[in-house]
């Protein structure tokens, strides 16, 4: 049995090596605990978007860094939060979005201890994922995000997703219900613009957002293993109850 990460992992799996259906299943990634929308957590909401990534070039930050920089007044006044880690065979791309980014309202935080980078997510409004921006998914699915964990991360927050339509970000995010998704940055800066304008609609897409979150829970994944495991007779006879 292949267990994937994600349907679009999947479809590959199929793609390259002809898996029959009856030998592979879907099982996402434990991402957080089971999550709750209230009021408690809408106030800690700041007028932050907020970018989590390892400053790996195919994760397209340079060119959202970029984006915002030449369209800040789009935002008002807003400001753009990158968070990641980044590897010395990184640092070029590192110092490279840094330059960009200075003289504009964008902050870079490098490798944040994990309650601060938790910290920051509890206060962002809006959430970005650019990968695949400049790949071809037909052509290079490495290149694209195969599920998006921090995505999930962000939902459970209560920040809105706002992410490329490629990859597994399609199974996470249902485009007008819990975020949007998007082909261009001038789709990226379109919707964004209509969420800072709307803050009713934030709200709303916030709530949905922590529900769906708890599609991808660690009490979800239990229980989704626990059913794949019986249905494929994969507990050994000692172990049944």
């Amino acid at each position: 049995l292949f267990i994937c990460n994600s349907r679009f992992s999947e479809s590959w799996l199929q793609e390259y090596w002809g898996i029959e259906p009856e030998r592979r299943t879907v099982l996402y990634p434990p991402v957080s605990h089971t999550a709750e929308w209230s009021e408690k957590l809408a106030s800690k909401k700041k007028p932050i978007i907020m970018i989590a990534s390892r400053f790996d070039p195919r994760k397209n930050i340079l060119e959202a860094v970029r984006y915002f920089a030449e369209n800040e007044e789009r935002f008002s006044n807003w400001r753009l939060v990158v968070a990641g880690s980044c590897s010395d065979k990184e640092r070029e791309y590192y110092n490279h979005v840094r330059e960009i980014a200075t003289g504009h309202r964008v902050d870079i935080s490098l490798n944040l201890p994990k309650t601060e980078f938790d910290a920051l997510f509890q206060k962002a409004s809006i959430f970005w994922h650019a990968m695949g921006l400049t790949a071809d998914e037909n052509k290079t699915p490495i290149d694209v995000e195969h599920f998006g964990i921090t995505t999930v991360e962000a939902m459970s927050a209560g920040a809105v997703p706002v992410v490329i339509d490629k990859g597994g970000q399609r199974e996470i995010v249902d485009d007008g219900i819990n975020g949007f998704r998007w082909r261009t940055l001038d789709e990226l800066g379109n919707v964004t613009q209509k969420l800072i304008k709307d803050s009713s609609l934030r709200s709303k897409l916030s709530e949905a957002a922590v529900r769906k979150s708890n599609e991808y829970s660690l009490e979800t994944f239990y229980r989704t293993i626990d059913k794949i495991f019986l249905e494929h007779d994969l507990i050994p006879e000692d172990y049944h109850t």
